[in-house]
Protein backbone atom coordinates (compact mmCIF):
# COMPACT_ATOMS: atom_id res chain seq x y z
CA UNK A 1 0.00 0.00 0.00
CA UNK A 2 1.62 3.34 -0.85
CA UNK A 3 0.94 6.21 1.07
CA UNK A 4 0.45 9.86 0.22
CA UNK A 5 1.30 12.48 2.63
CA UNK A 6 -1.94 15.30 2.42
CA UNK A 7 0.50 18.25 2.18
CA UNK A 8 2.07 16.58 -1.09
CA UNK A 9 -1.35 15.55 -2.47
CA UNK A 10 -2.25 19.08 -1.45
CA UNK A 11 0.84 20.44 -3.60
CA UNK A 12 -0.77 18.28 -6.94
CA UNK A 13 -3.70 20.13 -6.62
CA UNK A 14 -2.53 23.01 -7.53
CA UNK A 15 -0.99 22.04 -10.85
CA UNK A 16 -4.62 21.40 -11.78
CA UNK A 17 -6.59 23.80 -9.57
CA UNK A 18 -7.30 26.35 -12.79
CA UNK A 19 -9.08 23.99 -14.73
CA UNK A 20 -12.87 22.85 -14.34
CA UNK A 21 -13.85 19.94 -12.26
CA UNK A 22 -14.32 17.44 -14.85
CA UNK A 23 -11.00 18.21 -16.33
CA UNK A 24 -8.81 18.50 -13.61
CA UNK A 25 -10.16 15.71 -11.40
CA UNK A 26 -9.10 12.72 -13.95
CA UNK A 27 -5.91 14.57 -14.40
CA UNK A 28 -5.19 14.55 -10.55
CA UNK A 29 -6.22 10.81 -11.03
CA UNK A 30 -3.13 10.19 -13.10
CA UNK A 31 -0.64 12.27 -10.86
CA UNK A 32 -1.85 10.03 -7.74
CA UNK A 33 -1.79 6.92 -10.10
CA UNK A 34 -0.06 4.60 -7.45
CA UNK A 35 -0.64 5.93 -4.11
CA UNK A 36 -4.00 4.25 -2.41
CA UNK A 37 -3.78 5.56 1.09
CA UNK A 38 -3.39 9.38 2.55
CA UNK A 39 -1.20 9.92 5.63
CA UNK A 40 -1.27 13.34 7.90
CA UNK A 41 1.95 14.14 9.72
CA UNK A 42 2.86 17.36 8.82
CA UNK A 43 0.41 20.47 10.26
CA UNK A 44 -1.38 21.82 7.64
CA UNK A 45 -3.78 25.46 8.06
CA UNK A 46 -7.35 24.84 8.66
CA UNK A 47 -7.85 26.13 4.79
CA UNK A 48 -5.40 23.85 3.00
CA UNK A 49 -7.04 20.69 5.19
CA UNK A 50 -10.00 21.85 3.98
CA UNK A 51 -9.22 22.20 0.47
CA UNK A 52 -6.87 19.01 0.26
CA UNK A 53 -10.61 17.38 1.57
CA UNK A 54 -12.85 18.70 -1.09
CA UNK A 55 -9.95 17.59 -4.00
CA UNK A 56 -10.44 14.06 -1.76
CA UNK A 57 -14.23 13.74 -2.46
CA UNK A 58 -13.90 14.52 -6.26
CA UNK A 59 -11.34 12.03 -7.01
CA UNK A 60 -13.84 9.68 -4.75
CA UNK A 61 -16.58 10.45 -6.99
CA UNK A 62 -14.74 9.75 -10.15
CA UNK A 63 -13.84 6.33 -8.88
CA UNK A 64 -10.36 7.03 -7.18
CA UNK A 65 -10.71 6.60 -3.56
CA UNK A 66 -7.86 7.11 -0.98
CA UNK A 67 -8.01 5.43 2.51
CA UNK A 68 -7.62 7.41 5.81
CA UNK A 69 -6.38 5.50 8.23
CA UNK A 70 -8.22 5.67 12.03
CA UNK A 71 -4.28 7.25 13.03
CA UNK A 72 -4.55 9.83 10.05
CA UNK A 73 -8.17 10.72 10.63
CA UNK A 74 -7.17 11.70 14.46
CA UNK A 75 -4.39 13.43 13.69
CA UNK A 76 -6.71 16.10 11.12
CA UNK A 77 -9.19 16.33 14.12
CA UNK A 78 -6.46 16.96 16.99
CA UNK A 79 -5.32 20.80 16.45
CA UNK A 80 -9.31 21.48 16.16
CA UNK A 81 -10.57 19.61 19.59
CA UNK A 82 -7.83 21.40 21.36
CA UNK A 83 -9.11 24.73 21.36
CA UNK A 84 -12.89 25.68 22.29
CA UNK A 85 -13.28 28.47 19.70
CA UNK A 86 -12.39 25.94 16.64
CA UNK A 87 -15.78 23.83 17.06
CA UNK A 88 -16.95 25.37 14.02
CA UNK A 89 -13.91 24.46 12.19
CA UNK A 90 -14.13 21.11 13.67
CA UNK A 91 -16.94 20.18 12.88
CA UNK A 92 -16.66 21.36 9.13
CA UNK A 93 -14.00 19.13 8.84
CA UNK A 94 -15.49 16.44 10.67
CA UNK A 95 -18.45 16.12 7.87
CA UNK A 96 -15.81 16.00 4.85
CA UNK A 97 -14.20 13.11 6.64
CA UNK A 98 -17.14 11.20 7.02
CA UNK A 99 -18.57 11.77 3.35
CA UNK A 100 -14.74 10.28 2.27
CA UNK A 101 -15.37 7.59 4.51
CA UNK A 102 -18.60 6.32 3.98
CA UNK A 103 -19.44 3.59 1.98
CA UNK A 104 -21.10 4.17 -1.23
Amino acid sequence: MKKLELTDFLEKTFFVNGFCVETAVPKLAEMVQGYNEITYTKPMEYHELYDALIWLRRLKEYGKEMKLSDETIKNMLKPFEESKYENDRWLVISDWIIRLIQKP
